[in-house]
């Protein structure tokens, strides 16, 4: 079966005309508090948001029989993440992260760890690419919070995994 990325986001396909989302939304942790279409973006619905695109990430796992992940690439700073999620504690009262794995490049990491990466990667605190090359598996997150999946999960189950978790698949076509 062939691979393909995938780009899985948050936004409704109806927002997008000529391939530009249009509506008006929030792409970031840093827009908690602001005012949208929907109205003020809470922490409780940020992290709403953000458990979904990390139990789409998780299923993606599990469906391919991976149980582990390779950091394939890294741009991390250690004492920036720890700096900048005690702000998130303070400004937006999100949580903060039990551990910090060791953030290095061809390093090995559990579905439980990667959960905890996928977060730091949601929030803006690392840049982490992902594989599972015997699985044939890539995990890229990309600007205002879209998500690249390559895998050779149908696409038809992948946008059955995806819609489960209340996000949508190739909206851009």
């Amino acid at each position: 079966m062939n691979t393909y990325f995938h780009e899985v986001v948050k936004y409704h396909p109806a927002g997008y005309k000529d391939r530009i989302y249009t509506y008006d939304d929030w792409t970031s942790i840093s827009d908690i508090g602001k005012t949208f279409r929907t109205g003020i973006l809470s922490a409780d619905d940020y992290i709403k948001v953000e458990d979904s695109y990390v139990n789409t990430i998780l299923t993606v796992m599990s469906e391919t029989d991976c149980h582990y992940l390779m950091m394939e690439y890294v741009e991390a700073y250690e004492e920036e993440i720890i700096k900048r999620m005690k702000e998130h504690k303070q400004r937006y009262n999100i949580p903060v992260l039990d551990f910090i794995p060791n953030l290095k490049k061809g390093k090995r990491v559990s579905q439980n760890k990667a959960a905890v990466l996928f977060r730091l990667c949601l929030r803006e605190l690392c840049y982490i690419k992902f594989s599972c090359k015997s699985k044939k598996l890539k995990i890229e997150f990309g600007y205002d919070y879209y998500l690249y999946i390559k895998c050779p999960i149908g696409k038809e189950r992948l946008n059955q995994i995806v819609s489960e978790n209340h996000l949508y698949l190739d909206p851009r076509g």
